[in-house]
């Protein structure tokens, strides 16, 4: 079978990927890179959990008032 993916016969391709994701070489625009994804990634969880706990604040308060 022809390899379809360009990867190196005998390697898993392990490691590879996240740089041609960036599309530059490791260093710090990665880190940078990854940090702006944790705090994006927090941000996000942190509104998934904020927003429907203060939905129920708000139907206990009118059920209630």
């Amino acid at each position: 079978m022809v390899d379809h993916q360009g990867e190196k016969p005998g390697g898993d391709g392990a490691g590879e990927a996240p740089a041609s994701v960036a599309g530059s070489a490791p260093g710090h625009a990665g880190k940078r890179v990854d940090r702006v994804d944790l705090v994006m990634n927090g941000l996000l969880l942190l509104g998934l959990v904020l927003v429907p706990l203060y939905m129920l604040y708000k139907i206990c308060e009118y059920c209630l008032s």
